[in-house]
């Protein structure tokens, strides 16, 4: 399993030696002491806001000099890798507080000798970057320093302020949907709302509500294709989104040619000599002008041949002959149309070797190749990624996306944190997070 744990109030007492440091400056100030405890440290005290983002700025790298570990996690750290979970150190130290912050936490790590195996840093400020790192990892559970009941909170607030700082620019821009986005809205809430509607409704959440988070999700995309589509602002060149895809994409055709008899058997050295001759006779074929495609239904009907006349021998049911892809017709003839099939950097399909294959080089576009594998060999063609000629314009909102994400993702952090938003405290009192986990 992939662990993350966060740093600060996780393994170190970062709110131990904030408020005890926040408390001596508090008696230099006005010693009026702490006013307010049912805020977070930072503002429990009766300093301005001026006061307090200044203070802390200058004085953060002289507290986390000061952290120590809290009691045990490094033994139960290496008790979680010695039982072979992976560690991931993720902390939200890169926020511009920190002169040098990956190697001030390596050096704090490796003094209170706590293990890990890899450390991430991101920008605390930014509340959606871990969550990315996370999931880009593999993460199965991220420790966190906050109460669930916080968290939530915490969350939901910011998440809201994120809806209004969206819905603010979708009208300074002079945006509005043209193409019955509000009616696909209407119909994704309906479908949803048959299997959740009586559970969010359970927990106080209307399905208006609801409604305005989907159409809000859609503004989001509207405001994003607003700068980065085609004729935007800071529209992603074609050749930029032709790259990227070259880059971490290809475009192949193969012929998966089982190593087994038609029992299932392995194939003997004899066996697979035969086949190796087979697949190099089917790549010289190819070459020579031959359709891929008739050539694998060749091999697909030649193997379902096998296993029928071997299940005939045992009395089991024939196997089905694979059915072609799409058809057209050729000089009176029937031909079947294929674009192939896209593996991408780290695929796994047709297999992980196939893909290490495709990228390493060695097979350029109009190639053929024999990945062999313990139990099945492939023949691979590569084509040209484009063959498709419906495939640029299919990849062009995820591309964009790819390439532009973080940039817009910073630009609506950005929106967020520059409107002016009073927090009714009342209305979110009003909804009891334990019906959240209620049976």
């Amino acid at each position: 399993m992939n662990i993350g744990i966060d740093i600060d109030n996780v393994l170190s007492n970062f709110n131990e030696v904030l408020l005890n440091d926040y408390t001596k400056h508090d008696k230099e100030l006005r010693n009026n002491g702490i006013v307010n405890n049912d805020v977070y440290i930072r503002k429990m005290f009766d300093w301005s806001e001026d006061e307090e983002a200044l203070y802390y700025k200058e004085n953060i790298e002289r507290l986390a000099s000061l952290f120590e570990p809290i009691k045990d996690c490094s033994k139960y750290i290496k008790k979680l890798r010695e039982n072979g979970h992976c560690i991931y150190i993720i902390s939200g130290r890169d926020n511009g507080e920190y002169s040098d912050p990956y190697n001030m936490t390596i050096k704090w790590l490796k003094k209170y000798d706590i293990e890990y195996d890899k450390l991430i840093l991101t920008n605390a400020y930014n509340h959606q970057e871990k969550a990315d790192i996370c999931i880009k990892n593999n993460v199965d559970i991220m420790i966190e320093d906050k109460p669930s009941k916080e968290w939530i909170n915490d969350e939901a607030v910011e998440d809201m302020r994120e809806y209004a700082a969206v819905e603010k620019k979708f009208t300074e821009l002079g945006l509005s949907f043209e193409n019955n986005e509000e009616k696909a809205a209407s119909n994704t809430v309906d479908q949803w709302w048959e299997y959740v509607g009586e559970y969010f409704e359970s927990i106080g959440v209307s399905k208006q509500s609801f409604y305005d988070v989907v159409l809000n999700s859609q503004k989001r995309a509207a405001v994003f294709d607003y700068y980065y589509a085609d004729g935007g602002e800071k529209a992603v060149p074609d050749e930029d989104i032709k790259n990227h895809l070259l880059e971490n994409n290809a475009r192949i055709k193969f012929i998966k040619m089982e190593l087994k008899d038609g029992e299932g058997n392995l194939l003997k050295s004899d066996g697979k000599a035969e086949l190796k001759k087979m697949a190099e006779d089917y790549i010289e074929r190819a070459r020579s002008g031959e359709s891929f495609e008739a050539i694998e239904d060749e091999y697909n009907e030649y193997y379902a041949n096998l296993v029928a006349e071997a299940s005939e021998t045992s009395g089991d049911e024939e196997a089905d002959i694979p059915e072609g892809e799409e058809t057209e017709t050729v000089d009176g003839e029937t031909e079947r149309i294929s674009y192939g099939t896209i593996v991408s950097k780290g695929s796994v399909i047709p297999s992980e070797k196939v893909a290490n294959t495709v990228f390493d080089g060695s097979l350029n576009v109009g190639d053929y190749t024999i990945v062999e594998e313990d139990e099945v060999w492939y023949i691979v063609h590569r084509i040209d990624l484009f063959d498709d000629p419906e495939y640029l314009d299919s990849q062009k909102d995820s591309v964009r996306r790819d390439l532009k994400g973080e940039e817009f993702d910073a630009a609506v952090l950005g929106w967020t944190e520059g409107q002016n938003v009073t927090v009714n405290e009342a209305a979110i009192k009003r909804y009891k997070l334990e019906k959240l986990t209620a049976e």
